[in-house]
């Protein structure tokens, strides 16, 4: 282990080996090369000393050191001040014992804080043996920093942090909680998870104390995950906001500098596992505080070949850094002083249930807020009241779960106890909904509660909309409330529910008006309104589109085995429209993934509802529906019936002994049911339509890896998602590509963009089967399986398309992270041709496009520069056509959408997006054009058709398969050209 010295434009000045053998009491200080994790760096908080942390075992050992306990081989902390003098004498027995020391930190006054894959975050003074737990709340950790007197760590496991404090202060003593930073995302499923790792804060002019603004880096992989890269937050009114991320791969290190005034220069480091690919880069974001990251990465130095760049940090000085006041802030989230028409201070707040209602009873934690449950007005009034209700427990899932409810909001008041009493209605169902009090005179709602930023959030959105005093007074406001449910006391409260239970906080409330969009002429016309896109398939004469919310019940009645959660709309025109017409709403507030996935879109016709469901998209956040006649009438978003053929499911997750989830594991389900399934990158797993009553064995397996346990045996009495394993590493011997279903998966990552589904995955997967041990069958079959992902409908309907856009549009194909980007925004499922309209409407509005094709132009014009790049002989009459068309009102993305799909343009460039399309997903990189040239004469003049030679050459290529492992399995010999 190296700490390698640069000047911040990049000069190399010196490298500092750390010891590799024992000299009095300074220890060893060695890291892993497998565990990308480890070798984080830190400057002590007085500027003194670098801070890093590794193990006291020789060079070269081949023990597998995470797997060691501390007093086998001691973790060691080092420090080396500006001298370069290094100090290893803190070798510690109970410091990440059985895993991964990660980071430490220091005040530069002997006290040292601690972070590592187990163990939490710990505290010890230098040159000690032993540390002291500080918290137990979370004990997998990855970065430990103070900033302003605060220790923070950051997290990618579990369900409750992501980036929090340690206490208050830089706390020494165990028994510390750790809180996650309000407002900072902890993501653990679909469709992302977010995996901070470090982090700089820096005051940007905000009023917030002592930091208002904050840079994470993301380090998972750009192609897993839209979070990966450089993250901004910043503090408003006590949570933090996202103010974007610019991306990058595997990022883990950061530092950072203010410049003065509102500008910081940022200095990362990445390391791609799968390419060896090592950097240190700079960043300068000018834009300020609260504003959209900006800046672009500079690239400062390239590791050289088998070494890589973990952390980062400023070097040591003899001169102390200014320090930062450390401050506890005593307001609140959104002070309503800042909220137009606060209404005024209560006297006094509630006593019922109180610590229930405003989030700080013991029971808060079962809450998920990072899950929004869509339901109704019936449905929770149908749930059983508890008998007694407890004082200061909750009740689930009433009470643990966070619902979202669409219907009119009737009646408002402010009550004694502090509460807005908001009543809500839908149909002939009633329910009250409660907002306490978010002030500090009195503090009604504790500065612990999680509930506090939502509750300040929804009372600042009602005073925007209404002046609430202590009489009621009435509204027909259509709304969507989200809320915390809670069962209250009986005592007439106008508008209750029969079991009395209520939604007490709400934690968002958002007011649904009437919306308009304007409807062109011309075909596949998209209009947005509101939060409804309809795509008009032909359009006589333009005209004004209408949705105006309405009460979901009102729409109709739900068919059997339906309940009409909403948003649900009225939709008219005043544009001459037919069939078919596609209407999709956008719902990203659903977070309850299994809720989402029964949403289905209900139109009425002649009175009646009937699911005219194409699909939803969760990574978008969209459900949509086909109405094949063209009538607009009520539109409602309903919950379907509950799949029957799935019994129960078992579910369970996979990850690498750094607590991280490993993607790609094979997991075998035996006993009354056989099938297989993969994990997918969050390392989940799923077996649905598992018979409960009956006995299974659940066995993972994956090359190159061993698990713990190897199997589990489970009786299934219902749904189960505990069975889950720990992956570790063993040595390298073959090739996760010769799995099936691996190599399968990796088709639709790298093609598709997604995660297989799993009757994709089982089809595609039984072809390689069913070969045996036949190598012939085996190979051929491989070839088969690969370029069915480019011939399919789907990859010509997605990466095909954007291929053809882009090379009709500028004359030349794509690069790679062009290609990438944009292919990530098509969506798959029945609702494509939707995606590929938006996709084209927006294409056209980009400022390359608009150099290009300036406003300015006539159509004429605009068609003959299209054509023209388009590079295809198209006959005078095809160009004088789509003049026409635009004259009648058709816009320049359905000219481009028609020129694209002639079939003489797309057999033209079918053969050079073959080729593209090897480049980008087995290699993930933009083609040498000696080889993209090869290929492609291969395609076009050799013998026609001769796809197959190509696709072997690639998938038995060396630099594809290192991309799993240094093992390669299979060569190009038996490929032919």
């Amino acid at each position: 282990m190296f700490l390698d010295e640069y000047t911040t434009g990049g000069t190399f000045v010196q490298s500092i080996p750390m010891p590799t053998a024992v000299s009095g009491s300074n220890k060893i200080l060695t890291a892993t090369a497998q565990s990308s994790s480890e070798g984080e760096l830190t400057l002590s908080t007085d500027g003194s000393r670098l801070v890093l942390t590794g193990y006291n075992a020789a060079l070269g050992s081949t023990t597998n050191l995470p797997g060691t306990s501390g007093s086998t081989v001691n973790r060691v902390v080092g420090l080396v001040d500006s001298s370069g003098v290094i100090d290893t004498t803190t070798g510690l027995t109970d410091f990440a014992t059985g895993g991964n020391p990660r980071s430490a930190t220091s005040d530069g006054a002997g006290n040292l804080w601690l972070g590592g894959s187990v163990g939490g975050v710990r505290y010890a003074t230098v040159g000690a043996t032993t540390s002291t737990q500080l918290s137990t709340n979370v004990t997998n950790v990855r970065q430990v920093k103070i900033f302003g007197g605060q220790l923070y760590v950051s997290d990618s496991s579990g369900g409750a942090i992501r980036l929090g404090t340690v206490g208050t202060g830089t706390p020494t003593t165990s028994g510390q909680t750790i809180s996650n930073l309000v407002g900072f995302p902890i993501v653990t499923n679909n469709p992302v998870n977010n995996s901070p790792y470090s982090y700089y804060f820096a005051k940007l002019g905000g009023s917030e104390c002592p930091f208002d603004t904050l840079y994470v880096v993301d380090d998972a992989n750009t192609n897993s995950g839209t979070t990966a890269g450089i993250q901004k937050y910043s503090q408003v009114s006590g949570t933090w906001i996202s103010n974007g991320t610019i991306a990058g791969d595997s990022m883990r290190g950061l530092t950072g500098v203010i410049n003065g005034g509102s500008s910081v220069t940022l200095y990362v480091t990445s390391w791609n596992s799968s390419t060896g690919a090592s950097t240190l880069y700079s960043l300068t974001d000018a834009s300020g505080y609260n504003a959209p990251i900006t800046g672009s990465l500079t690239t400062l130095a390239t590791a050289a070949t088998n070494t890589a760049f973990r952390g980062v940090a400023f070097a040591p000085s003899n001169a102390a850094p200014s320090p930062t006041p450390f401050c506890t802030p005593t307001a609140t989230p959104t002070p309503t002083s800042t909220c137009p028409n606060p209404s005024p201070a209560p006297i006094g707040c509630g006593t019922e249930r109180w610590s229930v209602k405003t989030g700080t009873d013991a029971d808060r934690n079962l809450v998920n807020l990072n899950s929004a449950t869509p339901t109704t007005i019936a449905a929770l009034s149908a749930m059983p009241s508890p008998n007694p209700t407890p004082p200061n427990n909750r009740v689930a899932p009433a009470e643990t779960t966070q619902w979202i409810v669409h219907g009119t909001i009737t009646q408002y008041k402010l009550e004694d106890d502090s509460d807005y009493h908001v009543v809500f209605r839908d149909g002939s169902n009633t329910m009250v909904t409660e907002i306490p009090y978010p002030g500090s005179s009195p503090q009604c709602v504790q500065l612990t509660s999680p509930f506090l930023p939502g509750i300040a959030s929804a009372r600042c959105k009602f005073d925007g909309m209404f002046l609430v005093t202590t009489s009621f007074k009435t509204t027909t406001t259509v709304a969507r409330i989200k809320g915390v449910g809670m069962f209250d006391f009986p005592h007439g409260q106008t508008g209750a529910a029969p079991n009395q239970i209520e939604l007490h906080p709400i934690l968002d409330v958002t007011f649904l008006a009437p919306a308009n969009g304007t409807t062109n002429a011309g075909t596949n016309t998209q209009t947005q309104a509101g939060e409804v896109t309809l795509l008009f398939s032909n359009v006589s004469s333009g005209g004004t589109t209408t949705v105006t919310p309405i009460e979901p019940s009102s729409a109709g009645t739900a068919p059997s085995g339906y309940t009409l959660v909403g948003p649900a709309d009225n939709i008219t025109t005043t544009a001459s429209v037919s069939g078919p017409i596609t209407v999709c709403f956008s719902v990203p507030y659903i977070t309850d993934y299994a809720s989402f996935s029964k949403l289905k879109v209900l139109h009425s016709v002649g009175g009646n509802l009937v699911d005219i469901t194409t699909g939803q998209n969760v990574g978008s956040g969209v459900v949509c529906g086909n109405e094949p006649s063209g009538s607009l009438s009520p539109f409602v978003v309903a919950i379907g019936n509950t799949p029957t053929a799935a019994p129960a499911a078992l579910t369970g997750r996979v990850t690498n002994s750094e607590g991280d989830p490993l993607g790609g594991v094979l997991v075998n389900l035996g006993g009354s049911k056989t099938a297989r399934a993969i994990t997918d990158s969050e390392g989940m797993y799923s077996f649905t339509g598992v018979e409960t009553g009956g006995f299974y064995v659940v066995t993972p397996e994956m090359a190159n890896y061993r698990f713990s346990p190897a199997t589990r045996a489970i009786s299934l009495l219902g749904n189960r998602a505990d069975a889950s394993f720990t992956a570790l590493e063993t040595s390298q011997t073959t090739n996760p590509l010769e799995t099936p279903e691996f190599f399968v998966r990796q088709q639709y990552l790298d093609f598709l963009g997604r995660e297989p589904d799993q009757g994709g995955l089982d089809y595609w997967s039984d072809q390689l089967r069913a070969c045996g041990q036949d190598e012939a069958c085996m190979r051929q079959r491989r070839i088969d399986v690969s370029a069915a992902f480019f011939m399919e409908e789907e990859p010509q309907d997605t990466g095909f398309f954007v291929y053809r856009v882009f090379r009709a549009a500028f004359g030349q194909k794509p690069g790679y992270s062009e290609f990438n980007s944009d292919r990530s925004q098509m969506v798959t499922g029945a609702y494509r041709s939707v995606n590929k309209s938006i996709f084209v409407s927006n294409f056209v509005k980009r400022a390359d496009f608009k150099t290009k094709y300036p406003d300015t132009l006539t159509n004429a014009e605009f068609v003959g520069r299209l054509y023209n790049s388009a590079g295809l002989n198209f006959s005078i009459a095809d160009q004088q056509d789509a003049i026409r068309e635009m004259e009648q009102g058709a816009t320049r993305a359905d000219i481009i959408k028609e020129l694209i799909e002639k079939p003489a343009f797309m057999q033209r460039e079918y053969n050079p997006a073959f080729v593209l399309m090897q480049y980008f997903g087995y290699l993930r990189r933009d083609p040498d054009e000696g080889g993209y040239g090869f290929w492609l004469d291969v395609l076009n003049n050799r013998i026609q058709g001769n796809y197959r030679a190509m696709v072997c050459a690639f998938i038995s290529s060396a630099e594809y398969q290192q991309r799993f492992s240094p093992v390669r399995t299979r060569t190009d010999t038996a490929c032919g050209q």
